[in-house]
């Protein structure tokens, strides 16, 4: 019963499926945009349809043709990509173009990203900062990140310390990691903000928190020298092992470091020579220095 009760299940909701393609499909056909382009993400995935990519870039085009931002955008990703047609970054950047004139932000940022590489076009980082700030203003965290870096090194725009530390905060409170660590980087030098050691910390724990290494380094360096927390040497290594685990060289040649000491751990020469040829292979030349000066390879 339980199994028949199953199958009748799985049929209804595949009738249903059915339906609401058929459904969909005569509304395509019938010229509406938003459909077209539905139906073209249901080929580009083969969602209840067999996967037909040239089918999807057709229909794309019906809804793009007709001014659908969301359809222009996914042209411009098949065209940039070479995803089923031959590469064209001409026609991506024509077609991201469209989308974020009409204030599509993801189109926006894509279009920003070209014109800061030189990708399908010159290589124009103004115009690239002017496309990343139109999509950080809709609040586009990547976009928001980009264009805090580029305000931080004076990058397409002038150097403005303080609106560098604005858009790293704007994209940290989205939880973009590498905002974070920027942020955590911007309070702990005192960079368009006032030095503020504990702020450092908080940012760089949530940035740690989704796997940033060089977050986890740092907090590794503040808990062992007490910079915006108390002094914790063992808080410190454990950082330090987690960063080092993930192949961060400075990390690595700072938890060598320790062992060989035995400061927050205890003293393993083995496991200080372990440590100390990772970080030297991940090409830290301190690991190197170290590594002879304390003759480690002894202790392999």
């Amino acid at each position: 019963m339980r199994k028949l009760l199953v199958l009748l299940l799985l049929f209804t909701h595949c009738l249903q499926a059915q339906t609401k393609l058929h459904k969909l499909q005569q509304q395509a056909e019938a010229g509406d945009a938003g459909a077209q382009c539905d139906l073209g993400d249901i080929y580009y995935i083969g969602e209840g349809v067999t996967m037909d990519r040239l089918k999807a870039v057709e229909w794309y085009n019906k809804a793009a043709e007709q001014g659908l931002a969301e359809a222009q955008y996914n042209l411009g990703i098949v065209y940039e990509n070479g995803y089923t047609v031959a590469m064209d970054k001409t026609k991506a950047i024509e077609w991201y173009s469209k989308a974020a004139n009409q204030g599509y932000a993801v189109a926006q940022y894509n279009l920003g990203t070209m014109y800061y590489f030189g990708n399908g076009v010159l290589m124009d980082k103004t115009k690239a900062a002017e496309w990343f700030e139109k999509a950080a203003k809709q609040g586009y965290p990547d976009a928001q990140n980009n264009l805090a870096i580029m305000y931080d090194i004076g990058e397409g725009v002038l150097m403005d310390k303080r609106k560098a530390a604005e858009w790293f905060e704007k994209a940290a409170y989205k939880g973009h990691v590498s905002a974070q660590a920027r942020l955590g980087s911007v309070y702990y030098e005192g960079k368009g903000v006032l030095m503020d050691k504990t702020k450092a910390i908080e940012w760089f724990e949530k940035a740690a928190e989704q796997g940033n290494t060089n977050a986890m380094g740092i907090l590794g360096i503040m808990y062992y020298s007490g910079e915006g927390v108390l002094t914790d040497k063992n808080r410190a290594a454990e950082w330090f092992q987690k960063s080092a685990e993930q192949g961060n060289a400075g990390s690595q040649y700072l938890l060598s470091n320790i062992y060989y000491i035995g400061d927050g751990v205890a003293v393993n020469k083995k496991k200080a020579a372990y440590w100390c040829e990772k970080a030297y292979s991940n090409g830290s030349e301190e690991a190197k220095v170290f590594w002879e000066e304390n003759e480690l390879w002894k202790y392999k």
